[in-house]
């Protein structure tokens, strides 16, 4: 690998296979445990009889997935078990490149499919599996390799690491340019954060007794985020810029995970830190033209998403272009990197929902069919909690869609006490900053949903 990034070798070149295999098999283990996990709600998460029926399918902005094509549960449990196999077979190396582009399919149709449970851990997963496609992740530690479908090789071609590479630069630059807010440059962005019922650890809840250390955090968290993309293509001292990189990365993403619940962003975050490692250099490869213009055309879909979501994050009041926005959501590489931008949330919030059961005995409806939308603290991360975020925002189709779910789940699971009728309230207080805690306290009824003889109720 040539250290000087200006050169054509550099783009054009060969890179040590390990990389991409050490990359194929952290990338691949990480979506599968991450499969593993969406099966405890795959009813409520993926089915007709789930949070998001199919008739709400228009939430999730016109993104395709092959999910949309029926919401039964036989169909449903069928494709997670395709999505296992092909995941399996893309992480032992196992028909690579089918294997990359199968799980590929199968990420994108499950995120897509209910992007109400979906975080900045499956929008890295999505991207990279993108990129994997183009990149000979089967030369090195593979089944194919071991059982002579191919031939071992040492190097493989750059352009599609350097995409990664790129990509990877992306996500700290964007993240870092959102975060704009007053309390990322007051040093109290960190304090909100680590205190928040729906992240916070309880490492977290310890760190946020100390501001000053929280402050710190804070200009670290930006101090690292801006440099990092530096890093990634310095144009001097490439190996030592790059295990500099590599350390500030992983101290930033293990402090995250041991104060934050944020899910799979902690562990594939650390994963993408394979893709940095200095290895020795290749020696000089051809460049051909298929390398050229792969790369041109790699370069260019990576514009693309980032002028896409320019126009969504910082012109929120125009409409993105049309043409734009179909293109990139058909390659699914959509991206969203305003992670607690333009600053992490200000208040405290919980949901609860009171109702009335056929009888006229009230009731805690989500007590009893969805437990994990109450305040839950602990060390254990929930897609319920990014679920709950979202119906945040009062949009009245999702609150209707929760609503319907409540309905139906509680009336199947305990036909002998049905429910009949339940508020949907969320409860709001002001985050404590700086010792200052507020005891002002904001309800507000969400949704009044009828279950038996009424069609379902309305946002208010």
């Amino acid at each position: 690998m040539s250290e000087r990034v200006l050169t054509r070798e550099f783009w054009f070149g060969d890179v040590d296979a390990r990389v991409l295999a050490l990359f194929r098999i952290g990338l691949g283990a990480t979506l599968f445990t991450d499969l593993l996990d969406r099966l405890r709600d795959l009813h409520a998460f993926y089915t007709e009889g789930g949070v998001m029926p199919l008739a709400f399918a228009y939430l999730t902005g016109g993104h395709w997935s092959l999910l949309q094509l029926s919401g039964s549960d036989h169909f449903v449990v069928a494709f997670f078990l395709l999505a296992l196999v092909a995941t399996a077979a893309m992480t032992v190396g196992l028909f690579s490149r089918a294997a990359t582009i199968a799980t590929w399919v199968v990420t994108v149709s499950i995120q897509h499919r209910n992007l109400s449970v979906c975080d900045s851990g499956d929008t890295v997963l999505r991207v990279m599996c993108f990129w994997a496609m183009f990149a000979d992740l089967g030369a090195r530690f593979s089944l194919d390799v071991r059982l002579g479908r191919r031939p071992l090789r040492r190097f493989v071609a750059a352009a599609p690491l350097r995409l990664m590479q790129a990509q990877l630069a992306a996500i700290y630059l964007y993240a870092a340019a959102t975060k704009v807010g007053p309390s990322w440059w007051d040093g109290t962005a960190v304090l909100r954060a680590v205190q928040n019922s729906d992240f916070a650890r309880p490492l977290g809840l310890v760190v946020a007794r100390f501001p000053r250390l929280c402050a710190f955090f804070d200009h670290a968290t930006l101090a690292t985020e801006w440099t990092l993309p530096l890093l990634i293509f310095s144009p001097w001292q490439l190996r030592r810029a790059r295990i500099v990189a590599i350390v500030a990365a992983l101290a930033l993403h293990v402090g995250i995970a041991l104060t934050m619940r944020i899910g799979v962003f902690s562990v594939i975050m650390p994963v993408c830190m394979i893709l940095l490692a200095p290895v020795a250099a290749a020696p000089p490869a051809p460049e051909t033209t298929w390398r050229r213009v792969g790369l041109s055309l790699g370069i260019a879909q990576l514009i693309l998403a980032g002028v896409e979501q320019h126009g969504n994050y910082f012109e929120a009041e125009s409409r993105p272009n049309p043409v734009l926005a179909a293109e990139v959501s058909a390659v699914a590489l959509w991206q969203n990197w305003s992670m607690f931008a333009p600053e992490p949330p200000a208040y405290f919030f919980r949901w609860q929902a009171p109702g009335e059961l056929s009888d006229g005995s009230p009731v805690e409806a989500l007590s009893r069919v969805a437990p994990h939308m109450l305040p839950e603290p602990g060390w254990r991360y929930s897609r319920w909690y990014k679920l709950r975020q979202n119906l945040e925002d009062q949009s009245r189709a999702r609150l209707l869609a929760f609503g319907q779910y409540v309905c139906r789940r509680h009336n199947e699971a305990t036909a002998a006490e049905r429910l009949a009728r339940f508020t949907l309230v969320l409860e709001r207080r002001p985050m404590p900053v700086r010792g200052a805690h507020s005891r002002q306290l904001q309800r507000l009824e969400s949704l009044q949903q009828r279950c038996l003889d009424a069609p379902p109720g309305g946002a208010l």
